[in-house]
Formats: structure tokens, C-alpha cells, sequence
């Protein structure tokens, strides 16, 4: 059994000034509710890929930890089969992702949602640009993760981890945001969560 299907819902992004080809941030903001994809839809906004663990992951690789780097870590997902698989409510597991509603009083309102099978997990990647014309230090971020439904024998980890890269190879976890049972328990509902990521390496203006 997996952990309840999460689905991130809404992401806003805002430039942190230094002290993605890729979506452009300015020196405002960006933000995806996930609603342009319809009810129907079957791909992703635009910069947008599912990821999913690597074959030779099973789903109690990151049982205790999700590992950045080297065999069976982020850096080692694969792109994820498409396209996505449009639903309401998420009642199954597939490594694809899903187009999923809010909920069944929602349907226009959109997530894009993961319940990976026999796999390690899966990610759901952005790539941006840095065109706020000067270097980037770090963003401050917010999303919601929706929790579909409950499981008496979760053997995952709870909720998303956030992972960042400046080159696309290494991976850096920004583990002040890592979620934890409590802040996205074993039950339906929502979790709003919101911090400052501030990268090991300012990205140049025009850098992904």
C-alpha cells in the first residue's frame, strides 16, 4: 500500500535577491494553479515533468530518507510513461501522474498529482529561468499538497520534499521545508506549506 495520493495544487514562487530552455521569473512572481489543464487534460503546464524512481528502486527505498544523490537518489529518476491520467479523485497508482480536482465539489480546480507503484517515488520537477536581470540567491516558495485518502499501512514518506539544482545533476535538499507525519498527516485534507530557499550558489541572470 502507498501513503495517500498527494498532488500539489497550488506553487508560487517569488525571486530572493542574491545576498529555467525554462519558465521565466521576473523580479515579481510565479505561479501555477493547474487549472489550464482542464478536466480533461493529459500533459503538464508548460516546464512541468513527472519523474519517477529509477527500475531497481522498490517503494521502501526512501522508507526513512530520500537520498539527493548517487545510486537510487533524485538525481537518478527518469522521466515518468505519459501521458497523464485525467481523473476526479485519484483511486489508483500509476507511475504516469494524474490530472486530478480538488475534489468532487471542485472539478474545475486542478492538481497535478502522483501515486507512484513498485517504485522508490515519484517528482514533480519545474524548470525556470533567472530573468529578474541580476543574480539569484534564493526563492520563497509556497504550495499546497492535497491528501486524497487515508492507508493503514503507509511504507513511504509523507507529503513532497523539495530538491533543488543549479545544474541539473546535483541535487540539493532544502530540508527546512521536509514535511513530516504531523504536518501532513495520514488523513484527506490539505497542507499549506510556505519557506525561504536560498541556493549554495547564486544563478547568474539568464541561468536556468
Amino acid at each position: 500500500m502507498k501513503l495517500p495520493i498527494r498532488a500539489i495544487s497550488v506553487l508560487s514562487l517569488c525571486a530572493l535577491a542574491g545576498a529555467a530552455n525554462a519558465v521565466a521569473l521576473s523580479v515579481g512572481s510565479y505561479t501555477e494553479t493547474f487549472d489550464g489543464m482542464g478536466t480533461s487534460g493529459t500533459t503538464t503546464p508548460a516546464d512541468w515533468t513527472v519523474y519517477t524512481g529509477n527500475s531497481g528502486t522498490s517503494n521502501l527505498t526512501w522508507a526513512t530518507t530520500i537520498t539527493a544523490n548517487g545510486a537510487n537518489s533524485v538525481a537518478s529518476m527518469i522521466a515518468a510513461p505519459t501521458p497523464l491520467t485525467a481523473v476526479t479523485t485519484p483511486a489508483a497508482t500509476n507511475n504516469n501522474g494524474f490530472n486530478a480536482a480538488l475534489s468532487t465539489a471542485a472539478i474545475s480546480d486542478r492538481v497535478l498529482a502522483t501515486s507512484p507503484t513498485t517504485v522508490s517515488g515519484a517528482a514533480l520537477q519545474l524548470r525556470l529561468n533567472n530573468a529578474t536581470g541580476g543574480a539569484l540567491g534564493g526563492l520563497s516558495i509556497s504550495f499546497d499538497t492535497v491528501r486524497y485518502n487515508a492507508t493503514s499501512t503507509a511504507n513511504e514518506l509523507p507529503g513532497y520534499w523539495l530538491f533543488y539544482s543549479l545544474d541539473g545533476n546535483t541535487w540539493t535538499n532544502a530540508a527546512s521545508l521536509n514535511p513530516t507525519g504531523a504536518t501532513v498527516p495520514n488523513t484527506i485534507g490539505v497542507t499549506s506549506n510556505a519557506g525561504a530557499v536560498f541556493f549554495s550558489t547564486a544563478v547568474a541572470s539568464g541561468a536556468d
